[in-house]
């Protein structure tokens, strides 16, 4: 009666013995929840989306700084006002009413703006309190300094402005004057009475232009403390929603014109899918050894594996269906399992049997583990046709669906029990698979179109 290792040809070179290196591992990947990516998405998606807010509202943060003044409009109703017919008009709340047209006028934002020679026009406003003539100036900037330059800009502007004002106002009003002592000078008889009050008028008028400026600055140029929630707060909250709504679509749209396979497809595809997911991500495992982790994986997907055919055997073909699948080193975990328990054999082609063996002479525990490769590939037919179940290997986010259903398709013309195992790794190392896949595929191309 033959071994299981008697089943291998003694001349192949191929068995399943692999070299004392360090070993390499399997292990069972922590369980996951499919909310758990688009959580993580949804969550990556807000970071970003709220820095990117917060950056573009930290530019847009206006600081002001504010001044009181005191306008102080000449009392005097010829002054003010020489041509006026009722001298019991309110002539104050009249130059108030006029000083703030001016005060809240474009023209004085435009000479802001060309004395700053700045491009973009200044933030300025002008506040009357009630009806008083205090009226409250702010200036705003992107930073403090820049503000307390726009309100003093400002003040400097409305202070010339009121020079030349009180020069026209004066001038006028000291060339009626005189145009009238003329007059009265020209009369005959005595008018000496009337030109002594015309000259004290006059006096008057002088006296009050030298009173100064049409206003009293109360509170000089103060900076504002921040008012209510910062722009880049808002901007910031804005930021984050639209970037977690813009990542969760990224990731619809991703998932659906995907091609890469997810977990769920293949309890979709598969109705028997061994537990857990397997977690590998060695880069190299050839030459070899399996360790203490990848034996207990095996054990645990050993042991979801009783099939055997008419003859007592189990004969068990893993197919992989990509290179990157990780299908050698499954069959190598399975293979070092069945070892622990019964004789067991690990061979990589059915070339490798013996042609002696037909199956009759195999004790009930003997297991041969055979590593098919992939489904294209020719030794995996044969292998087909002598397996007991077979498992295909699918690494999920690496291997492509249409692979996927052509593997199983093929599998399962053939072989009525056909079980999968899904294998994973971290997303850095999905990516290298992913690019490394492709640049196999396209040497495969090219040597098929070089044929």
């Amino acid at each position: 009666m033959h071994s299981p290792q008697d089943l291998a040809a003694p001349v192949s070179g191929k068995q399943g013995h692999r070299g004392a290196g360090d070993p390499w591992t399997l292990r069972p990947a922590r369980p996951r929840s499919g909310f758990r990516p688009v959580l993580a998405v949804l969550c990556l998606g807000v970071l970003v989306g709220a820095f990117i807010g917060a950056f573009l509202g930290r530019g847009h943060v206006e600081q002001t700084t504010s001044a009181s003044i005191l306008l102080t409009p000449f009392g005097n109703n010829v002054l003010a006002s020489p041509n006026a017919d009722d001298p019991t008009a309110p002539v104050v709340d009249q130059a108030v009413s006029a000083e703030m047209v001016y005060l809240s006028s474009a023209a004085l934002i435009d000479e802001i703006q060309a004395r700053m020679g700045v491009r973009q026009r200044p933030s300025f406003k002008a506040i009357q309190q009630g009806r008083s003539p205090m009226v409250v100036l702010t200036g705003g900037a992107a930073t403090a300094v820049d503000a307390d330059r726009v309100l003093r800009t400002a003040l400097d502007a409305y202070a010339d402005q009121q020079r030349q004002s009180e020069h026209d106002r004066v001038s006028y009003a000291l060339g009626v004057i005189d145009e009238r002592r003329s007059e009265v000078a020209a009369r005959p008889g005595d008018q000496a009475a009337l030109l002594s009050r015309i000259d004290l008028l006059r006096l008057d008028v002088q006296l009050q232009a030298a009173r100064g400026l049409g206003y009293q600055l109360v509170q000089p140029p103060t900076p504002n403390p921040p008012a209510g929630t910062p722009v880049w707060v808002l901007s910031a909250a804005l930021g984050a929603a639209a970037g977690g709504l813009f990542a969760v679509g990224l990731l619809i749209v991703a998932r659906t014109i995907s091609r890469r396979v997810t977990e769920p497809e293949v309890h979709e595809l598969v109705d028997r899918v061994l537990e857990p997911v397997v977690n590998h991500s060695e880069r190299s495992t050839v030459e070899r050894s399996p360790g203490k982790g990848a034996c207990q994986t095996g054990r645990i997907l050993l042991g979801q594996l009783n099939d055997r055919d008419a003859l007592g055997r189990q004969v068990v073909v893993v197919l992989g269906v990509s290179s990157s699948s990780g299908a050698p080193e499954i069959a190598a975990a399975i293979h070092a399992a069945a070892s622990e328990r019964g004789s067991a054999v690990l061979l990589q082609d059915t070339c490798e049997l013996n042609p002696e063996w037909t199956g009759n002479e195999s004790p009930d525990q003997s297991t041969v583990v055979i590593d098919a490769g992939l489904v294209r590939e020719k030794r995996a037919i044969k292998s087909l046709e002598l397996a007991s179940v077979v498992i295909f290997v699918v690494r999920e986010g690496v291997d492509h669906r249409d692979a996927m259903r052509m593997t199983a398709a093929v599998v399962a013309e053939q072989v009525p029990k056909v079980a999968a195992v899904v294998t994973t790794c971290s997303f850095p190392r999905k990516l290298w698979m992913r690019r490394s896949l492709r640049k196999r595929n396209r040497d495969r191309s090219r040597n098929r179109d070089n044929e």
